[in-house]
């Protein structure tokens, strides 16, 4: 009985960490592959586009179509689950962009985590609330800050002898929300 309990907290303690992992890769594909109900959804904020990129993400767990743009100087990742419905949409951004009192509690927090830091991108993330979809796409195009905002933060971080790279996720005061490891993608052939 002894060795099940402990077996079981064993189990218990490897999802988590395994869970707190991101591990994902993505595949660029035809316009024509991509759901039609996301591409009428898309349609008016493709006018005007430059560097339009179709993409099939997938991760440990689920697999998703996202769209990459150029429009008025910002850079987004507009994310679409299996079926063609909204996930997200993510504006890449700079820390002047983030509001002074949001920006120290995130680089407070940073800094109680790591020893030194990088921040490598930050990205405001408009998440689908299961509200209105056509709402949330033309906030994030007007490039509204909104409460249900997020800001995703890819940095690396030194927390012992060595730099892990990881992704946070902070809500519009700065509020920490999650934290996973990024892992390269294993890759069995070799790039030229």
């Amino acid at each position: 009985m002894k060795y099940r309990i402990v077996f079981l907290i064993g189990c218990l303690c490897l999802g988590v960490t395994f869970g707190q992992e991101k591990r994902e890769w993505e595949r660029r594909i035809e316009r024509s592959e991509f759901p039609d109900s996301a591409l009428e959804l898309l349609a008016p904020y493709l006018e005007g586009a430059k560097k339009i990129k179709f993409y099939l993400e997938r991760d440990q767990d689920k697999r998703s179509f996202e769209v990459k743009l150029k429009k008025r100087r910002l850079r987004y990742s507009i994310e679409f689950d299996q079926h063609g419905v909204l996930e997200d949409v993510e504006v890449r951004i700079r820390e002047v962009d983030i509001p002074n009192e949001s920006f120290e509690a995130i680089r407070s927090d940073l800094g109680q985590r790591f020893s030194t830091y990088r921040i490598r991108k930050i990205q405001q993330q408009y998440p689908n609330t299961k509200a209105n979809p056509q709402e949330i796409l033309k906030k994030a195009f007007q490039n509204l800050l909104i409460p249900e905002l997020n800001y995703e933060i890819i940095m690396a971080g030194k927390e012992t002898k060595r730099y892990q790279t990881y992704e946070f996720l902070y809500n519009a005061e700065g509020g920490f929300l999650q934290k996973r490891i990024v892992r390269p993608i294993n890759k069995d052939h070799v790039l030229y």
